[in-house]
């Protein structure tokens, strides 16, 4: 086995899984689509199909680019997602399994997204209040003024 963590590779597995399902369902629907299709979701999807494919051969092969690719198509599947609301709530015609289908695929993508740039090390630093707390038990001298509000404070973050 190779040394790279099981969550990567079940999450490679998953997306190339996902776009290979995706390609196969997506060009059905794009040789004979039928009523209610959005085409910029349709389209959308099936162009991302190869990029889920190559995100998840990146992630099994452990290359950096992979996390960051799995972050793009979050974002982007999110953005597309956004779009057929407003599509939705415009009055255009939509069919029921598009939204639990675009639901879907924002999750998993985000899910899949996380997973990859946290083992990476890219992941978003959050604060952890308590943490902070903690580590600023000292007391500040009644001569020297606190901090004012607003200021960046150049405390170190931890990454979860």
């Amino acid at each position: 086995m190779p040394d790279r963590p099981r969550i990567l590779t079940a999450a490679a597995i998953i997306a190339v899984l996902f776009g290979t399902l995706i390609l196969i369902s997506g060009g059905r629907a794009l040789i004979s689509p039928g009523a209610g299709v959005v085409p910029f979701v349709l389209w959308f999807n099936w162009i991302a199909g190869f990029a889920y494919i190559a995100a998840g051969i990146g992630l099994w092969r452990s290359e950096r680019w992979a996390a960051w690719l799995t972050g793009a198509i979050a974002l982007a599947t999110a953005a597309v997602f956004l779009g057929f609301l407003w599509h939705v709530a415009q009055g255009g015609g939509w069919m029921g399994r598009t939204m639990g289908a675009m639901g879907l695929r924002t999750a998993v993508w985000s899910v899949i997204a996380v997973i990859a740039l946290r083992r990476r090390g890219i992941a978003v630093a959050v604060v952890d209040h308590a943490d902070s707390r903690e580590s600023d038990d000292r007391e500040i001298p009644a001569d020297q003024p606190a901090e004012p509000a607003g200021t960046v404070s150049t405390k170190p973050t931890r990454l979860i």
